[in-house]
């Protein structure tokens, strides 16, 4: 998966030169389908894909698009031009929150105004917990805390993923990177195959269409976050929900 610095520094490749090799390779073998499926369509509509989708289909096959524009990570300078797909159909809208627990759903609610519903058979869960820090750097001692108080009630640790809000990299801002120990757990880039004593660790852009039991999002600083960033984050959760957030903060205050 790409993240956002990643991907701003090949731009070009993306939104151009891989769909041209992929038009490229189809002329050397046809590969045809009589129906097409993209999920995360919001990312598609911004790249240059479609010409090189259409080369695959069946002339009477079928498309199926799944999107949500506030999932739109990438390719920020076009995300107010209008959602342009390669053929006219029904837009069908995906009406009930299948995913999150009664309360986080209300939580990403409050934050997003999101349209959709929480279905009436979701357990209600816990409630979302905010966690202040004063420093970055204290963040990994709450996390530990965090971390003991789940597992004294049985929680497994292949339930919990670390969120974090910067770039992962050794000389990025994250507070908490691959490599580091939380008590006696390494913490670890996500993979889905969990392995023993590690805590597995991602962030937006590479989590983006996963989900985990339990969230822990860190290093949200103030309210000048990303909003689309923070909405793919918190709705990953689907039992229970944490924020670690600096003093800056004021949930649901963003700046503009």
């Amino acid at each position: 998966m790409v993240e956002f610095d990643a991907f701003q520094k090949s731009k070009e490749f993306w939104l151009n030169t891989a769909p041209e090799l992929l038009i490229e390779a189809l002329s050397r073998k046809s590969l045809f389908f009589d129906l097409i499926i993209i999920d995360e369509g919001q990312d598609f509509v911004c790249y240059n894909w479609w010409n090189a989708i259409e080369e695959m289909l069946h002339k009477d096959g079928s498309w199926f698009i799944f999107y949500d524009p506030k999932q739109l990570l990438f390719d920020r300078e076009r995300e107010s031009e209008s959602f342009r797909f390669p053929f006219e159909g029904p837009n069908l809208i995906l009406s009930y929150d299948l995913r999150n627990s009664r309360n986080i759903f209300r939580e990403i609610k409050k934050a997003f105004n999101t349209e959709c519903q929480c279905h009436s058979e979701i357990p209600d869960g816990q409630n979302v917990v905010f966690r202040q820090y004063e420093k970055p750097s204290e963040q990994k001692k709450i996390i530990e805390g965090i971390l003991n108080k789940l597992l004294s009630e049985k929680i497994n640790m292949s339930q919990i993923v670390l969120l974090g809000t910067h770039s992962l990299k050794e000389n990025s801002r994250s507070s908490i990177k691959a490599g580091d120990f939380l008590g006696k757990y390494k913490v670890v880039p996500y993979d889905f195959k969990y392995q023993a004593d590690t805590i597995r660790i991602s962030n937006s852009w590479n989590f983006k269409g996963l989900e985990s039991d339990i969230v822990i999002i860190f290093d949200i600083e103030d309210s000048a976050i990303d909003q689309k960033m923070l909405y793919v984050s918190m709705s990953r959760a689907k039992l229970l929900l944490i924020l670690l957030h600096g003093k800056a903060f004021k949930p649901w205050n963003f700046e503009k």
